[in-house]
């Protein structure tokens, strides 16, 4: 094999340019200081291993941004059980699934789902163990390790059940959502299945009173069937979607708020807008409004409007404006040609200082000149809205968010907690390599109270060499700018030095 060398030659070079031991920044999840602790998620990569640690650590009380990390958190400790580990990223670091051990001995192994429960001591994944794209079901309590997986019985019989490996928890941490598939893996069947008693007891499936609720089945082979959460945790979204349409029912976790009662008093699932063809759709939850992302009306791309929690229908769905231009009510996303709308995460801090406050944020990741952009919006409800020409459910502020650089790649973060002042972004460009940034969302323009959280370390890359820009050429026609991008050392290409820039 005459290629042999040389094969190896770039396999060493590449590999020389990734930091193997790594780890992602870490994501803080709070709860209420009397329901337990409070704590930082991350994922650990470790040189060697073909598969991630995930691990969380202990929030300190008020700790609003990520602990300093380690300096050894590289290095190799003796733990407990005289084993060679990597040292703790942060204080009292928990490893809550430890998947190369699961793969030990595994001809093949696919991660699904991992969830952790609303009271942060029970975590619910899924498994693909053999290649198929189904996934078996498990549950772990992780202070004991003590682990269960979710079986079936039918005729006496008792077998591991098997979905497509979503999974949400219900607001008890009690209770499970799961989806099954049909003969040809079509995902189409949601269940909900109660795990624990009363008393905090697994319930196996020899004890069980009775079948796992049916809540929705997809007969259409066009459609499949997915799950999830709100970011607020409030309603369990159920998606069945086709290449053209789709329908969202909902259910609402935690339908007594702030008094006695559970989602179990309301099983039923509740549609939001009735499928139609050609009209796709995905919704999020906002201060008792849902924040629709449609192509209603044919259109290129997703407008953004918004309904009342509990108005069912597309007639329902009006335009979210802004009120900061008093001449006219601009729809902020009207769905042409000149701006995307790829997703919209809602945050409510708790600790927000600004006055008058708004009632919530919206972070907005889309596309715009041919861009990647994310901007911050600032709602609040105007009730003297009239509600045949817009909702009620307003902008008030409107920021799209710039950078140094010109020409760069920016999306949404790693985001647990909807309750913090800042939002997590993702950010690279041709020079900078993948960061995490906290943008506080009451002043998203002040480049100083932005927070680097993390930039990924490349071997033996020097950012400060090289620079990049962004510019257009002209078609040979004349009629449209093409944009390029551009990426050069500074010693060879910097303006005031061998001429401008083309």
């Amino acid at each position: 094999d005459h290629l042999g060398g040389l094969r190896e030659e770039l396999y060493e070079e590449f590999l020389s340019s990734i930091q193997e031991t790594d780890y992602t920044t870490p994501a803080l999840r709070t709860i209420p200081e009397e329901e337990g602790p409070s704590y930082w998620y991350y994922t650990r990569f470790e040189e060697g291993e073909s598969y991630p640690r995930y691990c969380r650590a202990r929030a300190a009380p008020n700790q609003l941004y990520p602990p300093p990390v380690n300096p050894d958190w590289d290095q190799k400790v003796t733990n407990s059980n005289n084993e060679s580990v990597l040292a703790p990223l942060l204080p009292r670091e928990e490893i809550y699934l430890d998947v190369p051990a699961i793969a030990r001995n595994k001809t093949y192994l696919a991660v699904g789902a991992i969830a952790i429960s609303p009271n942060q001591k029970y975590l619910a994944y899924s498994l693909d163990e053999k290649g198929g794209e189904t996934c078996q079901l498990y549950v772990k309590h992780i202070e004991s390790g003590e682990e269960w997986v979710l079986q079936t019985m039918v005729d006496g019989e008792v077998n591991v059940l098997e979905g497509d490996g979503s999974l949400v928890w219900n607001a008890e941490s009690n209770a499970l959502y799961y989806v099954t598939m049909d003969d040809a893996h079509r995902p189409y069947r949601l269940y909900r299945r109660q795990i624990f008693d009363g008393d905090g007891n697994w319930i196996a499936i020899e004890d069980q009173k009775e079948d796992d609720a049916l809540l929705l089945e997809e007969k259409d082979e066009l459609f499949n069937l997915r799950i999830s959460k709100t970011f607020d945790s409030k309603y369990l979204m159920v998606r069945s979607s086709s290449k053209e349409s789709s329908e969202v029912h909902y259910i609402d976790l935690r339908p007594n708020e702030g008094s006695a009662g559970n989602e179990e008093q309301q099983l039923e699932l509740v549609c939001i807008a009735k499928r139609q063809p050609k009209v796709l759709y995905r919704v999020t939850h906002l201060g008792g409004y849902w924040l629709v992302q449609t192509n209603i009306g044919g259109l290129p791309n997703f407008s953004l409007k918004a309904c009342p929690v509990g108005e069912a229908g597309m007639d329902n769905w009006k335009d979210v404006v802004s009120i900061f231009d008093n001449d006219a009510l601009i729809p902020v996303f009207y769905g042409g040609h000149e701006r995307s709308l790829d997703g919209v995460t809602v945050f409510k801090p708790t600790t927000e200082n600004a006055s008058p406050s708004p009632l919530a944020y919206g972070v907005i990741t889309g596309r715009e000149d041919g861009m990647p952009r994310v901007w911050i919006l600032e709602f609040n409800e105007d009730q003297s809205m009239d509600t045949n020409a817009a909702s009620p459910l307003t902008v008030s502020q409107m920021t799209r968010l710039e950078f140094d650089e010109n020409a760069y790649d920016v999306g949404i973060g790693g985001n647990r907690d909807p309750s913090l002042p800042y939002v997590v972004i993702s950010y690279d460009s041709l020079v900078t390599p993948p960061s995490h940034i906290a943008i506080p969302l009451s002043n998203p323009v002040d480049l100083n109270a932005r927070r680097v959280l993390k930039e990924k370390e490349v071997p033996g890359y020097q950012k400060e060499f090289y620079a990049c820009k962004r510019t257009t050429v002209m078609s040979r026609d004349g009629k449209t700018e093409i944009p390029v991008s551009l990426v050069y050392h500074r010693n060879v290409l910097e303006e005031g030095n061998h001429g401008p820039i083309p």
